[in-house]
């Protein structure tokens, strides 16, 4: 803390270069994101899980019970 009892809050703002570097890699990271949901949701298509379910209990499974 300053004696004075002032605060100065100051920020860096990254050069162009580095502000378009930082898109480049997050659009990369998008792309490959996007490309493995893509990659995943057609596997599962083809398996027939086309509606989002969920398994029936067994007779005497408590687990659904203890995951609440």
């Amino acid at each position: 803390m300053d004696k004075g009892g002032q605060h100065r809050a100051t920020i860096e703002l990254p050069s162009r270069v580095e502000a378009d570097q930082a898109v480049a890699r997050a659009r990369r990271l998008f792309g490959r994101t996007l490309a493995c949901w893509a990659s995943d949701m057609l596997m599962l298509r083809r398996a027939g899980f086309t509606r989002p379910s969920w398994p029936a209990p067994f007779r005497g499974d408590d687990s659904w019970s203890k995951a609440a």
